[in-house]
């Protein structure tokens, strides 16, 4: 199972936020925090952060997984849907593979002209352009390995930018 952050009361209404590449789940903490009054579930994809030691296989496997995480921590079984990047293609994949658990998605840097279809030999989702797919395959690994290997850099020792900044000595402006 992935890691998993959740806040908010139990009977909040469920909004699931998905991470992008080289983070994880805490880069949506201050939406969590602002939306106290909702139960939002902060998942690390495998791969990333506190997942980490779980190996990523596919968007279709993670979106699998979220669908089971989903399933396990809603009662009704079904949740709004925030993926950034990586979590949005996360997001779109959970959309077509499982739309039971997925009341509304919203998705967000996701390359809008790769449709999917069904591959009725595997039964399998598959993206239309599979020439993305190639590229992102090796990509994202090696994307990996440079995050884990960054991570071992002084500076780098935190998850929070701030203050992986602060001891590096430098200033990094606060957005809200």
């Amino acid at each position: 199972m992935i890691h998993l952050a959740r806040s908010g009361p139990l009977t909040g209404e469920p909004i699931v936020f998905l991470h992008g590449a080289l983070v994880g789940g805490w880069m949506w903490t201050q939406q969590a925090e602002d939306l106290a009054e909702y139960r939002c579930l902060l998942p690390n994809l495998p791969g990333f952060d506190h997942s980490g030691t779980k190996p990523w296989i596919s968007l279709a496997s993670t979106a699998d997984e979220v669908a089971d995480l989903i399933r396990a921590e809603v009662p009704d079984g079904q949740a709004a849907v925030v993926g950034l990047s990586l979590g949005g293609l996360v997001g779109l994949h959970l959309a077509v593979r499982h739309p039971p658990v997925v009341s509304s998605p919203l998705v967000s840097a996701v390359p809008a002209s790769t449709p999917f279809y069904l591959d009725e030999r595997s039964g399998q989702w598959r993206l239309a352009a599979p020439g993305h797919g190639r590229w992102a395959a090796h990509l994202l690994p090696r994307a990996i390995a440079r995050r884990r290997s960054m991570q071992a850099h002084p500076a780098m020792q935190s998850r929070r930018p701030q203050a992986a900044a602060e001891s590096a000595g430098a200033q990094l402006p606060l957005l809200r």
